[in-house]
């Protein structure tokens, strides 16, 4: 019997839907599977030798689990066995070390078990789309307890909430979410109401989460499978829901809501972000929700480009004037890290740069920097309140001189730094640049207290 060993690191949610679907549908193919958070595991090594594990994988959502799993995907490409890595992140087409892995996983996973049975590779060489949703086990559920969801939010405090997912895809692109890197076909599973069904008798939730990237209350095929639907849930929703759309799902268990509003500013909103949202519906689906009780999660974003500091104020002020409880987060560019830089260029450069190659490649995986790069060349740069500051680049100066001063004006910077590995005495005559010093230090060793 073949073995494998899924592995993830939580932020704020200990469970992983991905592996937890995976691990059904392995199941299902006589694979045996086993799930371990990050945090919990001293000795991947240990755990390897002693279950016998064939295959270890990983999974990785954001670009903060990407540092944090980053060490335990080397310590586990030591061992010899293949390592596997797929995930939200991955699937955006973000760079991985190709020295932690053996195989990544651009698409849905749906059929790796005909690699692990098999060896056939297909779920590895494109991005594989699962069209029958209906086809899929619900997810492993034995290791959920049902309060692992709250997200520290106080309406959801204490209650005991199960996930499900009813359909895949979103018809919007958005230019700031993860799911326009994601396939935007809309795929429903018909099967709803009796998953929830039995989940309900089983588990007993207070409130079921579905976790659909938008729940596609405007598709009248998921309508007419969720009528009827006697369970409290909590999902995700757009603020331009058509009134009869919002009171039908009221009418059939919708308890609790999610949305973006992202900006406070509605051209911006609009025209940059690309949110295509006004404020009319805005106020009209939240005074709707105040009428019927709804609590309600409005998600705003700080640090976007563009953003002056009127629209901060105007998003600010937006964010305590409708109420519900506002989250606020700092923009993530999800593009800075999607780029190829091949191993010979990166040899390249470190040899030129006189550098270490780990120290250029430890730049390149940390998931802070933000990376671009074309025609062989990149730039590794990093924002900071009042500038941009630059650590790596190569290629052609004239090309960066440009992109660096594109970027600044994005993202409001009045000015940049930079670190030079080695002194460009005529690239500083070319553009113009004052030299004001080198950073440099002292490595001092020292013992953490006990």
């Amino acid at each position: 019997m073949k073995k494998v060993l899924f592995l993830y690191y939580p932020l704020k949610i200990h469970y992983n839907h991905g592996v937890s679907l995976l691990a059904s549908i392995l199941r299902e193919k006589g694979i045996e599977v086993f799930i371990l958070e990050l945090h919990q595991l001293t000795d991947i090594k240990k755990i390897v030798k002693e279950k016998e594990i064939d295959f270890v994988g990983f999974s990785i959502v954001t670009s903060q689990e990407y540092n944090l799993c980053l060490p335990y995907m080397f310590e586990a490409k030591k061992i010899g066995k293949p390592v596997l890595v797929g995930g939200v992140y991955v699937r955006r087409g973000s760079y991985i070390d190709p020295c932690a892995v053996d195989y990544i996983c651009r698409g849905e996973g749906e059929i790796l078990a005909d690699f692990i049975l098999e060896g056939k590779t297909e779920v590895f060489d494109k991005p594989y789309l699962h069209e029958n949703l209906d086809e899929l086990p619900l997810p492993d559920y034995s290791r959920l307890t049902g309060y692992e969801l709250d997200r520290d939010l106080l309406p959801l405090k204490g209650l005991r909430i199960i996930p499900y997912h009813s359909s895949r895809g979103c018809p919007y692109q958005c230019s700031f979410c993860e799911v326009r890197f994601q396939p935007q076909k809309i795929r429903i599973k018909s099967t709803i109401r009796k998953d929830m069904d039995f989940l309900a008798e089983k588990y007993r939730p207070n409130l079921f989460y579905i976790m659909d990237e938008l729940l596609p209350y405007y598709s009248r095929e998921w309508c007419d499978l969720f009528d009827g639907n006697i369970h409290p849930f909590i999902s995700y929703i757009r603020l331009d829901i058509p009134k009869e759309k919002l009171k039908f799902l009221i009418e059939n268990g919708l308890k609790m809501t999610a949305f973006g509003i992202e900006s406070g500013d509605e051209k911006y909103r609009n025209e940059t972000l690309k949110k295509n949202l006004f404020d009319a519906d805005i106020y009209r689906t939240i005074g709707m929700l105040r009428a019927f009780e709804i609590p309600y999660f409005p998600f705003y974003m700080t640090g976007t480009p563009f953003e002056t500091e009127e629209i901060r104020a105007k998003t600010i002020g937006m964010a305590r004037g409708l109420g519900g409880i506002p989250q606020i987060y700092p923009y993530e560019d999800l593009s800075k890290r999607v780029f190829h830089i091949s191993d010979d260029r990166i040899r390249e450069y470190a040899k030129k740069v006189k550098s270490k190659l780990d120290f250029v490649k430890a730049t390149l995986n940390d998931s802070s920097n933000y990376i671009y790069s074309e025609n062989g060349g990149f730039i590794v740069y990093r924002f900071f309140p009042d500038c941009m500051t630059i650590f790596d680049f190569t290629g052609s100066g004239q090309r960066w001189q440009d992109k660096i001063e594109e970027l600044c004006r994005e993202y409001g910077k009045t000015h940049y730094l930079g670190r030079m590995r080695k002194e460009y005495k005529g690239f500083q005559r070319k553009y113009n640049l004052t030299n004001f010093g080198h950073l440099i230090g002292r490595e001092i060793k020292w013992q953490q207290q006990q």
